[in-house]
């Protein structure tokens, strides 16, 4: 919000807001195109870029799609339809598929793999008490407010912020780790919400950054932790190329070079390479295009399915009805409820999200 006020402090007659709302509260959106409005009855010339299409047909006259760097069409807002827009973004159609699990009952006779037993952060106002167990075959979905604490308890999963109190069981054993270099190498990785803060090196091309984790889990090949030999490390990253379809020149290329998506896509491979039985992934679709989202959508369900435990942090209940199982909705440091995804509605979500 102060960054959009800094820009409108200008008085600027073209303004640009590339992905504006990704930090955003619903109330904070609704101001934000308030202003926008006004802006524009007063004759400034607004660029919005977004892939979040119910934004564009809220506050967007006129559209033009871009992919891989070139226009791929544009026209008039109203003469046109998501599916259509989709089509010119990724070059195909997009199924509206849900990715959650379509066998609720068999995932609730399954064996519980991760438990989480009344972690408290040591700022105790951070997290609270929260306790969860996921099955076998169940997807998490995190649902709450902006600045509700769902990061907050990633990062207690993590090792990042130290526990006041609380334990980490993975199959009954003991994994509470003590920092993140314990949590990776008790098989916990962390896909974190900011790529470009904390989620890869920009100094490293696309083949460092995917051997990284695996490097610093002790008991490699290369037997020391920390050291990795290029062979390896080469071999490692067009297996994982290969397999979640990372479009790059060169394995050596610099990851900055990289579309959004591509870069997630590098940062899960990262993860995977480290072989976790738990992962973590905090707006794992935040600023990348809708073929790009389906992709990771179907990557989580596949990890999943092979017997990891997968938690997903998400600001758009859209994405989390698509894709979890069951949903923690986090309010205030705490885990004010935990739905069944069956038949769920936003409405049902927000009941549990907002404050009293």
């Amino acid at each position: 919000m102060v960054e959009i006020a800094k820009a409108l402090a200008t008085h600027a007659r073209v303004l640009i807001m590339d992905e504006p709302t990704s930090s955003l509260t619903d109330k904070e959106v609704d101001k934000l195109f308030e202003v926008t409005n006004r802006l524009r009855s007063n004759g400034t010339a607004v660029v919005y870029i977004s892939h979040k299409l119910k934004e564009i047909r809220q506050i967007c006259d006129r559209y033009s799609v871009l992919r891989d760097g070139r226009s791929m069409g544009s026209g008039l807002v109203e003469d046109t339809t998501d599916k259509d827009i989709i089509r010119l973004m990724v070059g195909r159609d997009i199924a509206e598929d849900r990715y959650h699990s379509a066998t609720s009952h068999t995932i609730e006779r399954s064996e519980i793999l991760f438990s989480v037993k009344g972690i408290t952060s040591s700022n105790r106002k951070a997290v609270v008490d929260v306790s969860f167990d996921i099955r076998r075959g169940e997807i998490m979905g995190f649902a709450g407010l902006v600045g509700a604490g769902r990061t907050e308890i990633m990062n207690c999963l993590f090792g990042i912020d130290p526990l006041a109190s609380g334990s980490l069981f993975y199959k009954g054993k003991n994994i509470t780790p003590k920092d993140p270099l314990d949590a990776i190498n008790n098989g916990i990785a962390y896909v974190t919400e900011s790529r470009r803060e904390n989620g890869f090196f920009d100094n490293f091309n696309i083949s460092q950054n995917i051997a990284i984790a695996r490097s610093l889990k002790s008991g490699g090949k290369s037997g020391m932790m920390g050291l990795f030999s290029k062979s390896e490390e080469d071999e490692l990253s067009h297996k994982y190329k290969k397999i979640l379809g990372i479009k790059c020149d060169s394995i050596h290329q610099k990851i900055t070079d990289l579309s959004g998506g591509n870069q997630q896509k590098v940062i899960i491979s990262k993860w995977m390479a480290s072989n976790p039985d738990i992962i973590i992934f905090d707006e794992p679709t935040r600023g990348i295009d809708v073929g790009a989202k389906s992709e990771i959508y179907k990557i989580m369900r596949k990890l999943c399915d092979d017997g990891k435990v997968v938690i997903m942090v998400s600001s758009e209940l859209p994405e989390i009805l698509a894709v979890s199982d069951r949903v923690a909705v986090v309010k205030e440091g705490k885990i004010s409820n935990i739905l069944d995804n069956d038949g769920i509605s936003e409405e049902e979500i927000m009941k549990w999200a907002l404050p009293q």
